[in-house]
């Protein structure tokens, strides 16, 4: 194992992240009251060591005592705790912080895709059934657990040559979504793969290896590529890797829809309206840029390959069915009174879409519509409606009408009232 002093690491740790480190040294004292150890292990350590934020949980692995250590931690932290036997894993969670513990374990898969079946094993085992070298590394969080960082598969070199490597050849057949952590890693780290990995990808793709994968996994693992900082830089790896393709033929992941995902990124820090910056939209947003450079049929296929049916994949097609038709419509600029026509009913997601998917003027045009106008109140209100006779669905339209001319500066009076009338009369 190469020879890192863990001190220096543990000093950044504790500078990167002081209040998960008060969590840390609570259960590192719990573990040693035990005679059990305690390490910091797989990305965490990855992004200490390459100088960058730490991106994600913590995760913390015991040599032994799981269910101990972590009972007693939660309760000195006035937390609580959830205990996962088949897994032997834990969680702690105090306050708004959350720290994943696991006894050092090996795994098994009974089938290609299935989830592990594990049992407890010693620390180099637990590293060495990690899913790439770079993710399997272990600093020792106490003294007493040695004073060098651990690296049983010669992960430093590869970080060194920013390398992604699998640790043994059937890893993406045992855990086909390692597939598209790959592609992520790959991404977000800027390193390449090692030529026998980049083989076993392939090779893995050619035999058909995310069949063995439920739709919900392989959703929930596009999803982490689109929660990415830069999820465009993510969807180019999986198109390049034929992984798009390889979940449904026909899905694309090409220029339309990356630039859309890089405005995403780039409107997340400072959301161009403030529902914009609502978790729940930009992830269902993001979804649909997805499918930008993606033709109706084979789109309306991917979405099922995810698992994606009945009004939530309606929703996702035909706001893509009208993204075409209201791109135009907004680049020509409309006054207040049409965009606001033009834009009512649309829904967050498809909102923030159009601003991103649109050229300036059209962004501009949402960005008006989606901060102002559509807050605007209209002249007239529901009593007011009722008085004249209307009911139902006819008092929105009469509302919606009424404060689409206001904003392009007509009256709203009783000449207006009568024509507007008159013309819902004759289209009964």
């Amino acid at each position: 194992m190469s020879a890192v002093p863990a001190l220096g690491l543990r000093e950044q740790l504790e500078q990167a992240c002081p209040d998960r480190f008060a969590l840390l040294r609570v259960v590192v004292e719990e573990a040693r009251r035990v005679d059990a150890r305690a390490y910091l292990v797989g990305g965490p350590v990855r992004d200490l060591l390459l100088g960058q934020a730490l991106f994600g949980d913590l995760d913390i692995v015991l040599s032994d005592e799981l269910p101990r250590i972590a009972r007693r931690a939660a309760q000195r932290l006035s937390g609580r705790v959830l205990l996962r036997p088949r897994f032997l894993t834990a969680t702690i969670m105090a306050g708004d912080t959350r720290l994943d513990l696991s006894r050092a374990r090996r795994e098994t898969y009974p089938r290609p895709g299935a989830l592990p079946e594990v049992r407890k094993a010693a620390l180099e085992d637990d590293l060495l059934r990690r899913d790439f070298s770079i993710n399997a590394m272990a600093l020792p969080l106490d003294t007493r657990a040695g004073r060098s960082l651990l690296d049983p598969s010669g992960a430093l070199a590869d970080l060194r040559a920013r390398r992604i490597r699998v640790l043994h050849p059937e890893s993406f057949r045992d855990d086909p979504t390692r597939l598209f952590r790959a592609a992520r890693y790959s991404a977000r780290l800027g390193f390449r793969f090692a030529p026998e990995t980049s083989q076993l990808l392939r090779d893995a793709i050619a035999t058909n290896a995310l069949r063995t994968l439920s739709r919900d996994r392989i959703r929930h693992e596009i999803e982490k590529v689109l929660e990415e900082s830069d999820a465009a830089r993510g969807v180019l790896e999986l198109e390049r890797q034929g992984l798009l393709a390889a979940v449904s033929p026909g899905w694309r992941g090409g220029t339309e829809t990356r630039a859309a995902l890089r405005r995403l990124s780039s409107a997340q820090p400072s959301p161009p309206w403030p529902e914009a910056g609502q978790q729940e939209v930009r992830a269902a947003s993001s979804l649909r840029a997805l499918f930008l450079d993606t033709r109706s049929g084979a789109r309306t296929r991917a979405l099922s390959a995810l698992g994606l049916r009945g009004r939530r994949a309606d929703n996702v097609d035909q706001d893509l069915r009208e993204l075409p038709r209201l791109r135009r419509a907004l680049e020509r600029g409309p006054a207040p009174g049409k965009l606001d026509a033009l834009l009512d009913g649309v829904g967050e997601p498809m909102l923030l879409l159009l601003y991103c998917a649109t050229r300036p003027a059209g962004a501009r045009c949402v960005k008006r519509y989606a901060s102002s106008i559509r807050h605007r109140p209209s002249p007239i209100d529901g009593h007011a409606a009722r008085a004249l006779g209307l009911a139902g669905p006819a008092i929105g339209r009469l509302l919606s009408a009424a404060r689409q001319r206001s904003l392009d500066g007509g009256p709203v009076e009783g000449a207006w009232l009568r024509r507007w009338l008159a013309r819902q009369r004759a289209m009964r």
